[in-house]
């Protein structure tokens, strides 16, 4: 049987690569002192990061009116209120109004819509949908017991 022997060249070669190895994987190594080697301080400072922008500020909700107008003294009920909020049923006599509270802004999107009918044969019934003043949708009836549908979907 014959031995294979490592001469010291070969024992101290084999060293020095086990030790290179682990100072490439081991990262820094520490001084005698038994604190770690300082970190070589970068060239260049790092640019602040920027400050993030406030979220766009919501506008506040909007106030649709549903007027309800036509003859005078005439009795109607109905339902008002928007896809988001729902329904509401009512019972008036012609003038009257009544307040939605829809969401505003740029990416809000509802839709507010009114459905009346007149209790008798006489008078004319008119519905409107207005937002700051403006009239968005109308429709009026003079049938007898005649039935109106408002419908305006988008921003308000």
């Amino acid at each position: 049987m014959r031995r294979i022997g490592i001469g010291c060249g070969g024992l101290l070669g084999l060293l020095l690569v086990v030790i290179i190895i682990a100072a490439v994987i081991g990262g820094p190594q520490e001084e005698k002192g038994g604190s770690p080697a300082p970190a070589p301080s970068p060239s260049l400072s790092p640019e602040p990061a920027p400050a993030p922008s406030p979220p766009p500020a919501k506008k506040a909700a909007s106030e649709v009116v549903i007027s309800v107008g036509g003859t005078p003294g005439i009795p109607f009920s109905g339902s008002y209120g928007t896809a988001q909020g729902g329904q509401r049923s009512v019972d008036g006599i012609v003038p009257t109004e009544y307040e939605v509270e829809v969401e505003g802004g740029a990416f809000s999107f509802d839709t507010v819509t009114a459905v009346m009918q007149k209790k008798g044969p006489e008078g004319e019934l008119t519905v409107q949908i207005l937002s700051d003043g403006e009239v968005l949708e109308e429709q009026s009836t003079t049938a007898q017991f005649g039935v109106v549908t408002v419908t305006h979907a988008g921003s308000f």
